[in-house]
This record gives C-alpha cells, sequence and structure tokens, in this order.
C-alpha cells in the first residue's frame, strides 16, 4: 500500500509541476507565434491586426487553462482520496492527516478559487491592459489577489506533497 501511496503522491506532484508550466507555456506560445510564426501560420496570422491577434490567441489560450484547470482540480480530489484512503488503511494516521490537508487545499481552489478566477478572467480577456479602463481596475486586482492566492495554495500543497513523499520513502514497510 505503501508503495501504491508514494507512486500516487509522485503522480499529483508531477501534476502539479505540469499544470504550472502548460499555464505559463499557454500564453509565452502565442508570443513566440505571433513573432515567429511558422510558414502556414504567417499569412492567416497577419489577418487581423496584431493587437487583435495577440488578444484573441492569448483568449484562446485562457480558455484552455480554464479547461485544464478544473480537470486537474477533479483529478487531484481523485488522487487526495486514494492517497488517503491507503494511508488510513495503512495505519499512518499522521501521513493520512497531510493527505487530507492537500485535500482540502485542493477543493477549496477547485470550489472557490477556479470558478471565480475564471469568471473574472473572461470578463477581462478583451480589456486593454495599457491602460486599464478604471472601470475594469478593481476586477483586475481581484483577479491578480485569486491568483496568487492559487499559487500560493498550490505551493503549499507541493510543499505538503514532498513532505508526505519524504515521510513515505524515509518510513520503514
Amino acid at each position: 500500500m505503501k508503495s501504491v501511496a508514494i507512486l500516487l503522491v509522485g503522480a499529483w506532484l508531477t501534476g502539479s509541476i505540469l499544470m504550472a508550466v502548460v499555464a505559463t507555456q499557454n500564453f509565452a506560445t502565442v508570443d513566440r507565434m505571433l513573432t515567429q510564426p511558422t510558414p502556414q501560420a504567417a499569412a492567416p496570422l497577419v489577418s487581423l491586426p496584431h493587437d487583435s491577434m495577440r488578444m484573441l490567441l492569448r483568449h484562446l489560450s485562457s480558455e484552455l487553462n480554464r479547461l485544464y484547470f478544473v480537470v486537474w482540480g477533479f483529478a487531484q480530489i481523485i488522487l487526495g482520496v486514494g492517497v488517503m484512503l491507503l494511508l488510513l488503511l495503512a495505519s499512518r494516521r499522521v501521513d493520512a492527516c497531510i493527505a487530507a490537508v492537500m485535500l482540502v487545499i485542493a477543493n477549496l481552489q477547485l470550489v472557490l478559487l477556479t470558478p471565480r478566477i475564471t469568471d473574472l478572467g473572461r470578463a477581462l480577456d478583451f480589456v486593454p491592459r495599457n491602460p486599464v479602463p478604471p472601470s475594469a481596475a478593481a476586477q483586475l486586482t481581484e483577479f491578480w489577489r485569486l491568483h496568487t492566492l492559487f499559487s500560493g495554495s498550490d505551493l503549499l500543497l507541493m510543499a505538503l506533497g514532498l513532505v508526505l513523499a519524504w515521510r513515505l520513502c524515509l518510513s520503514k514497510p
């Protein structure tokens, strides 16, 4: 059981790292496409002004990220329940408590943060950023506050996951 728990914790940590990479690279890819398009993409990319095309492609990246974060949120719940149950069955109560805290964090992200970030993000996708219109300034501030809270909670979740993996790897069977 311990080996399966280690495998699931490793999958959870790996998924969290991959989500961070995917989310950032989706946006970086937009700028790469616009500045260094492939020959096949060059002609269609000039059909709209650069700023309009960038905004549209960033919206697409945002929508993909939104989907990925919801799917990953549900995957985390499944992984977390699996880890916690395995640890409870193995009578590893302290480790099961660590997994439970990770599961609570993942649930809070999925239920509270992700929907609000999604709603605000969609409302802001086509709002100019330089300068930000006064009517959108409060929404943009809230978006970044929630984004920071999500990122911080994700770092805490990963730190707990590393502690849990370390405890499991160093413990006797």
